[in-house]
């Protein structure tokens, strides 16, 4: 969706909207990679100097310097912990598929970790 958003053809206010309505999940589930490149294209498709666009920016750049830190901390015992949790709940859901990409994610922080923690 949000590709299609940002596309020539797309509507970048959605696909701002979506990026901030993203941002608690991406945190969550520590895609901060990911979370970084969408809030950084985001922040190029905003052209307005309404306050609503004033709003979008601010929370954008709150959620860049976020992205940021966490990268930067390598806090890989917190995203550690937090996707064992979602994986339980997933788990507990009977939502297989999810709870075996969460269990993925796991591994590869894990694998690409300097230090266990």
């Amino acid at each position: 969706m949000l590709d299609w958003a940002f596309s020539a053809n797309g509507d970048p206010a959605t696909g701002v909207a979506l990026t901030i309505a993203a941002v608690p999940l991406s945190v969550q589930l520590s895609l901060m990679g990911e979370c970084h490149g969408r809030v950084e294209r985001s922040l190029a498709r905003l052209d307005s100097d309404s306050a609503e666009a004033a709003r979008s920016r601010m929370k954008l750049c709150a959620a860049l310097g976020w992205s940021l830190m966490a990268e930067q901390l390598d806090e890989t015992g917190y995203q550690l912990r937090a996707l064992w949790g979602l994986w339980v709940d997933h788990l507990n859901n009977g939502e297989f598929r999810t709870a075996l990409e969460g269990a993925r994610q796991f591994c590869r922080i894990v694998a690409n970790s300097s230090s266990n923690h």
